[in-house]
């Protein structure tokens, strides 16, 4: 397995011998990822939704240089991706991810779309992020681009970070049926690109709010 393929099938795609998508989803695959994913140096779809495939997400797929939104929702992955620096969109929807979000992925300086709803995750939110942001951080996000960020259904605990309620391209935030607790920011009500906000089932003090508009 050298990530070379002779041709393209309807799962597998090829270009000039290089494998650039695989897509598997819904077929009851099993095991895990083998770390020889990293070979596969051209890469930028990978679709393996909806199996049973467990175990650590291997590291080597951080490394992937143009893989940038794969679709791993559904799944028993146990633990998190670490380091993908150019991926934009991360949906670990439906897996048995336990602990508190890695550091690392707070440093992915081009996601726009973090989906971790229904696992296991506990603790406090990171304090820092640097979403949508190539060069300084949370201060200089580019002004073009929206961010929604799905927390909801997992174990998380404390006070709201205030660097979620300063994400001014912010469109939708879920954060229902945690453990999360404290005060509301009315900067967070007032975002100008906020069109979804789900707070309820927590124990915020004096609020229970779902907010939605088109």
């Amino acid at each position: 397995m050298e990530g070379k393929c002779e041709k393209s099938l309807k799962e597998i795609k090829c270009t000039q011998g290089q494998v650039i998508v695989i897509q598997l989803p819904w077929r009851g695959l099993g095991g895990r990822i083998t770390p020889k994913i990293g070979q596969f140096q051209v890469l930028r779809k990978l679709s393996i939704h909806d199996n049973a495939i467990e175990c650590s997400i291997p590291k080597e797929l951080g490394f992937l240089p143009i893989l940038r939104g794969p679709r791993l929702f559904n799944n028993k992955f146990t633990e998190s991706l670490g380091s993908c620096s150019k991926l934009y969109k991360v949906n670990f929807t439906l897996n048995s991810l336990t602990g508190s979000i890695p550091v690392p992925i707070t440093k992915l300086k081009s996601l726009m779309f973090l989906d971790l709803q229904f696992n296991n995750f506990s603790g406090v939110l990171p304090d820092s992020y640097s979403w949508g942001n190539d060069k300084n951080g949370i201060k200089s996000m580019v002004k073009s681009l929206t961010f929604d960020y799905i927390f909801c259904s997992n174990t998380f605990s404390g006070e709201l970070p205030l660097e979620l309620t300063r994400l001014n391209n912010l469109q939708r935030l879920s954060l229902g049926n945690n453990l999360l607790s404290g005060n509301l920011s009315s900067n967070l009500l007032s975002l100008p690109t906020l069109i979804f906000l789900d707070v309820s089932d927590n124990n915020f003090i004096g609020v229970e709010i779902v907010i939605g508009r088109s």
